[in-house]
């Protein structure tokens, strides 16, 4: 396909208009419509009133990525030409791909007034009209007329397609605030009533082309909103065509506010020097909600084979043939409606955000504000798009009532053109504001092939066109000469303190000056520096205040009730001082090196406490209890001595000389205890609970008779071969064994069962846990208590003979009983016999 696609780019971009507001209107500082850039900002006039038509307006239009010269400029041979021209569209297309961004803004005030209470604040109200239209195009839609001659199948992305276009008028009220000498704040609140809305967004969209036509696809959605409208539940396309039955023939729906929104506009301005000014709002942070809305969602898919246009087409020497650009794209924008396919349609209300700006200035004053230089950014946030610009400027403030601004614009990062501004206030009463950013310095003229039409002007390097103007009644503005009542050198118009006494240095509102910003002024200031932090705390010598005394100023006394006796005893903090840290003030502390570990046992003399009265200062005293009984006892804790450590003190022990080994088992008189009553001390007796003898270690005796029958058991019990089963000879001794063991209560019986080695040992060892269980068993059936009797199992551990030797392992396969008393134990009852 030829590059005849580039007309159509063309015709959208001689579409282009760009929102923006008067730049140079930052520089002119008389000017009452200056607070529309930044609402702290506060006109020089007592009052000001505008009413339409002549109240104040201003217009923009341009395009954030183009200027006219990247269409049709001169070549280096003179000529005019297109970027169409061979060699030199690489460069126009480069442009293009930048996501241009096209808009139109135009701002009218039907009404506005302000005025000033002194000391007070600036409030402002008025009601304006506004008008604004964005286009936003992608910028790969571009990329296509990279190639030399011919695209086949390149395919364009055109999803950030979209158009928007709107009206409304708002209702304002603002007020600014100065703090003080360095900090001036401003808002304003708006109430906005929507006139009318229409909106093309592209949701995804693409162009696939070919090798003479191209296919254009796409899904999006129009939007259009206004009081004056009565859409059906489901408009279409076709209905659009006939739009005009739609509109409502009662006066009154004119009227009625269907659409409405807030915004906010918030600013500041800081003065760190009396010469340098920074400033900085946000405007237009708001919404509209569009009701008596028509929203309807389209598709389309259609190829389309334009007539070709090339470099043929244009004259030999390349210049402009407008019949060659304009006839191709007729064809083109008539087509496209006959291939919509729409796919919804709601008449449902729909919320909009503006397109909201920030604002920073820097500017500096010279001469008396004479003169003044700065730098203006304005930045544009046009939903996902942004638009950026700068402005350098310069004024000339000869007389109060003239103003004269100099400007020049930097739009997107690219160079912009001079700007001019004049703010006049001839006669009292009467401000005339003139003013433009982008004055067309540069002019070429194209001729158009068609009888009777002239030859077209064209600025030909400008990027955008903007201008603004107004004439407002002020009062209370002192135009005709600088007045200065109190001689001080600021004239009375922006003279806030307006009867300066003779002689006395000011700032540039005419007050004295106050170096150190402590509200004492530097001729009445006996001390010049004060911190900021003591600004709450001056007398009237803007000296520190010092209430109690003691040498250390309010704003840093930490302790401001110092009694006097504390005088010269007081940290840089106002407090007295505490040397050894006990939280006592040395001027009341009668023991001043208390050690650090006696904290928080110290009494209100700061001395250590000993509550026992045993010598040993609670802090450290281990036994803080210690009776005075006790005293002559205490060792270096505070603890009475316990010599034999029994357990018992020194002052409490009727038995001083307890053994080591009886510790622990002494009674609260420090003896030993002996809780049987057999004689032998419980540390001593094997058998604490039960009475012994004292040869047998506490125990009682187990008579020989006993130990000779159980020992006699270990071979007279026998068992079936390999089995459990008692045989029915060894139920004599069992008996026996039985009546023994009832005629002594006191014992407590472990019936085991041991094997020989022979075969395999846990077998052995299952076996001998059986065959004990049967004894015990046994047992039971004869009466013994079943509380007094366990059994176990050892299976070949524990031989008392050798099992190499048949006798041997006879001796091993037996059973035995081994004796306790209440959980203490003693030798088997085979050692006892070995006795």
């Amino acid at each position: 396909m030829k590059k005849h696609f580039f007309v159509i780019i063309i015709a959208t971009i001689a579409m282009s208009i760009q929102a923006q507001q008067v730049n140079t209107l930052y520089f002119l500082e008389n000017a009452p419509q200056r607070h529309l850039i930044n609402p702290a900002f506060q006109p020089v006039s007592k009052v000001y009133i505008g009413i339409a038509p002549i109240s104040y307006m201003d217009f923009t239009f341009g395009t954030n990525f183009l200027t006219f010269n990247d269409l049709i400029y001169y070549n280096k041979d003179g000529k005019l030409v297109t970027g169409l021209y061979p060699g030199e569209s690489e460069k126009l297309i480069n442009r293009l791909q930048k996501n241009p961004t096209l808009s139109l803004a135009t701002d009218m005030s039907i009404f506005n007034f302000g005025f000033r209470i002194k000391d007070f604040g600036y409030f402002h109200f008025g009601v304006n009209e506004k008008i604004n239209t964005t286009i936003g195009l992608p910028g790969n839609l571009f990329g296509i007329l990279y190639s030399n001659n011919t695209i086949e199948n390149a395919k364009i992305d055109l999803s950030d397609l979209g158009i928007t276009a709107n009206a409304y008028t708002e209702i304002l009220a603002g007020y600014s605030h100065k703090i003080n000498q360095q900090w001036t704040v401003g808002g304003k609140l708006k109430f906005l009533i929507g006139n009318a809305y229409a909106g093309v967004q592209i949701n995804d969209a693409f162009v696939q082309t070919g090798i003479e036509d191209l296919r254009i696809m796409a899904q999006g959605n129009m939007q259009i909103a206004a009081p004056m409208f009565n859409f059906p539940e489901n408009m279409t396309f076709s209905d659009l065509k006939d739009i005009q039955k739609y509109v409502s023939k009662d006066v009154g729906s004119y009227l009625k506010v269907s659409s409405a929104g807030a915004a906010l506009d918030l600013g500041a301005t800081y003065k760190p020097l009396d010469m340098l000014q920074i400033s900085l709002s946000v405007t237009d942070l708001g919404f509209i909600h569009w009701g008596n809305a028509c929203q309807l969602g389209a598709s389309l898919d259609s190829t389309y084979t334009p007539v070709a246009v090339s470099y043929s087409d244009l004259a030999a020497d390349g210049s402009v043939d407008m019949n060659a650009l304009v006839d191709p794209i007729k064809g083109f924008f008539m087509d496209i409606p006959d291939h919509l396919s729409q796919t919804g349609s709601s008449n449902k209300g729909f919320t909009k955000m503006l397109n909201c700006n920030l604002h920073v200035g820097v500017d500096a004053n010279f001469w008396k504000n004479r003169v003044g230089v700065g730098v203006y950014s304005r930045t544009q946030f046009c939903g996902n798009r942004v638009m950026e610009e700068v402005t350098l400027g310069a004024a000339l403030r000869p007389v109060n009532w003239f103003n004269l601004a100099l400007s020049y614009s930097f739009v997107n990062g690219r160079w912009g053109s001079m700007g001019a501004g004049l703010s006049l206030m001839p006669y009292d009463g009467i401000n005339l504001l003139l003013m433009a950013d982008y004055i067309p310095l540069s002019w070429a003229s194209v001729s158009y092939d068609q009888a009777n039409i002239p030859a077209i002007p064209i600025p030909n390097k400008l990027q955008t066109i903007n201008f603004g103007m107004g004439i407002s009644i002020v009062i209370g503005s002192n135009t005709n000469k600088r007045k200065d009542k109190d001689k001080d050198g600021v004239p009375d118009y922006i003279d806030l303190c307006p009867n300066t006494l003779p002689n006395v240095s000011v700032d540039s509102v005419g007050c004295p000056r106050d170096t150190d910003g402590d509200g004492v002024a530097d001729y009445l200031d006996k001390c010049p520096n004060t911190p900021k932090e003591a600004y709450t705390m001056l007398d009237t010598e803007g000296c520190p205040i010092d209430t109690d005394g003691d040498g250390v100023a309010d704003y840093l006394d930490e302790c401001s009730d110092t009694p006097a006796e504390a005088y010269g005893m007081v940290d840089n903090k106002g407090c007295p001082i505490d040397t050894d840290g006990d939280g006592v003030p040395d001027y009341l502390d009668e023991c001043p090196n208390t050690p650090a570990a006696a904290n928080g046992h110290i009494d209100s003399k700061g001395c250590e406490i000993d509550s026992d009265g045993d010598g040993v200062a609670d802090w450290k005293d281990e036994c803080p209890n210690t009776p005075q009984e006790a005293y002559s006892t205490i060792n270096v804790n505070g603890c009475p001595a316990d010599t034999d450590g029994d357990g018992v003190p020194d002052y409490l022990d009727e038995c001083p000389g307890t053994p080591t080994e009886a510790r622990g088992k002494v009674n609260s008189n420090g003896c030993e205890l002996d809780t049987d009553g057999d004689g032998v001390a419980d540390w001593q007796d094997e058998c604490p609970t039960v009475a012994g003898t004292t040869a047998n270690k506490g125990c009682p005796e187990i008579k020989r008779e006993v130990t000779t029958l159980l020992k006699k058991a270990m071979q007279g019990i026998q068992f079936e071969n390999g089995k459990s089963a008692i045989k029915s000879s060894s139920s004599t001794i069992l008996d026996q064994i039985a009546q023994t063991f009832i005629d002594n209560p006191s014992f407590i019986i472990e019936v085991q069962g041991h094997t020989d080695n022979v075969g395999n040992e846990q077998a052995n060892i299952e076996l001998s846990d059986k065959r004990a269980n049967a004894v015990r068993d046994y047992l039971i059936n004869k009466g013994v208590d079943p509380n007094r009797l366990t059994a176990k199992g050892y299976g070949p551990a524990n031989p008392i003979a050798d099992n190499a030797t048949k006798e041997g392992r006879a001796k091993n396969r037996r059973v035995e009983f081994d004796i306790t008393f209440e959980e203490v134990s003693y030798e088997t009852v085979r050692d006892h016999a070995d006795n």
